[in-house]
């Protein structure tokens, strides 16, 4: 993140972020907590470790990230930087669908259900570059998920063709990048509910560093959907 940007998302959440000093204390100023709470959220080290750094109490750096971390949500989601794709080209912008949870799950979720039928505005088929056939767009999931029209899953069995072979590792590469970036999140986050507000919060910091870092806001390397 550089200065610039720092500055800019420090502008946005200091008024929900700064307290007031005390006649007995000074209290921690707003750029103090921003940084706090992005070297968690980037390296994922322990609030003891960021608390001796910093000269804090661990249960200080706790409420701070806390604390952080609802106001980059809160004022980045209000600026567009996460929200749910809504028109086709919005879902063309996707780089990688990764897997969302198991077969049981999905098929009884809203999101298998919207997805069943067709509430999602998702692209039509279209026809694949340098050839002449015409397929739909998928979302990519493992041997848990049903074989349907929008979610592709690798060829059951060990006894496969060798093209076969070859189709299920190239599914299973594209699979493990999303798996593994929040993989890697959420082994960095001790709790189960804050590792899901901080996974949110990542995305969104993310969007805004990577759009605000870009001479073209909304080019495809910023992504908005999450």
């Amino acid at each position: 993140m550089s200065p610039t940007t720092f500055e800019e998302l420090l502008s946005l959440i200091a008024p929900f972020i700064t307290k007031q000093d005390t006649k007995l204390r000074k209290s921690i100023g707003p750029s103090e907590r921003l940084s706090v709470c992005l070297r968690y959220l980037v390296t994922g080290d322990a609030q003891v470790t960021i608390a001796a750094s910093y000269r804090m109490s661990p249960s200080v750096v706790g409420r701070i990230i806390d604390e952080t971390c609802g106001a980059i949500w809160t004022v980045l989601k209000e600026k567009g930087f996460i929200k749910h794709p809504s028109t086709e080209e919005e879902w063309k912008d996707i780089g990688d669908s990764g897997r969302q949870s198991d077969g049981s799950v999905y098929g009884c979720s809203y999101l298998g259900h919207a997805i069943e039928n067709n509430l999602l505005n998702i692209p039509a088929r279209e026809m694949l570059p340098n050839s002449d056939k015409t397929l739909p767009y998928v979302f990519v999931g493992d041997d848990a998920f049903g074989l349907k029209k929008h979610m592709m899953k690798p060829y059951p069995s060990s006894h496969l063709e060798t093209d076969q072979r070859v189709f299920n590792y190239r599914l299973s590469r594209a699979r493990r990048v999303i798996e593994n970036t929040f993989g890697i999140a959420a082994s960095e986050i001790s709790h189960s509910e804050e590792a899901n507000y901080c996974q949110s919060t990542e995305g969104c910091a993310h969007n805004a560093v990577y759009c605000r870092s870009s001479q073209f806001p909304n080019e495809t390397k910023c992504i908005k959907w999450y």
